[in-house]
């Protein structure tokens, strides 16, 4: 029986950022302080290919992107990145790099099978992982507003900021989140593939000047995409002259009713 001495590469950290730097993609800061493969997150499991998170060794050099998506509701989403992702990879990928994708999930966990987390807790602890635990590139998704919000708090992280790319939040707040000032070398962080509710509400205060209506009630649900878009259509409506404006807000769909016979009283 023979023994000889050697060392193998385990390297210390404080951060998951350090070990992408040293080992490429796919390498995490574990618990016990040292530089590891990423092992899957509960609302981060699926991912193309399948088994991304036991072949990162043959991934060090592709680019990551993510998706935000509540996977009861978005389905339709998450298949159109999945899509997307094959079309690139069959002209040969981005520059020679191939993609993968990492799917996380924020759906309200209200049966602990998960994290336990719903609203925003559930979307900056998938924003969590997927920026700052696998540091994506990018990420598609939110689908909503509010979740758009809380998502971009996260990937907005200054040690090592991602793009997120929402296909349907139209919340006018998000217009400058990522600050006034754009340019070709600064193009901002945030982008969608929507237009903002400005343009919707001033539609809609077109047609209530057209219908010859003076005295005006809104209904809308609480949080940013509701207050945001009650706001830009009062500035429409007061630009046709139309300032008899009462708003009511509910923040369960159960309260329409009683928010209607307010408005009516």
């Amino acid at each position: 029986i023979g023994c000889s001495l050697g060392s193998f590469d385990r390297m210390e950290c404080q951060s998951s950022k350090e070990c992408r730097d040293a080992y490429k993609l796919g390498s995490t800061c574990g618990e016990d302080g040292y530089c590891t493969d990423a092992e899957p997150d509960l609302r981060c499991g699926r991912t193309v290919p399948e088994n991304l998170y036991e072949t990162w060794d043959d991934h060090r050099d592709d680019l990551l992107i993510g998706t935000l998506f509540d996977a009861g509701t978005d389905q339709s989403n998450i298949a159109a990145v999945d899509l997307a992702v094959s079309d690139v990879s069959l002209q040969g990928g981005l520059d020679g790099m191939e993609f993968v994708v990492v799917h996380c999930d924020y759906s309200d966990d209200e049966e602990g099978l998960l994290d336990g987390a719903s609203g925003e807790e559930a979307v900056q602890n998938a924003a969590s992982f997927l920026f700052g635990e696998l540091g994506a590139a990018a990420a598609i998704g939110p689908a909503g507003s509010n979740d758009s919000i809380f998502a971009f708090e996260i990937a907005k992280n200054e040690e090592s900021p991602s793009v997120l790319i929402s296909p349907s939040a139209t919340s006018a707040e998000l217009t400058f989140i990522d600050g006034a000032a754009k340019s070709d070398e600064a193009p901002g962080l945030f982008w969608r593939t929507v237009g903002s509710d400005e343009i919707q509400a001033s539609v809609m205060a077109s047609l209530i000047r057209d219908n010859g209506e003076t005295d005006v009630a809104l209904l809308f649900q609480k949080g940013s995409y509701g207050q945001n878009f009650i706001n830009a259509l009062r500035d429409s409506l007061s630009g046709y002259g139309i300032d008899s404006v009462q708003s009511f807000d509910f923040v369960d769909t159960t309260e329409i009713g009683d928010r209607v016979d307010d408005a009516a009283a």
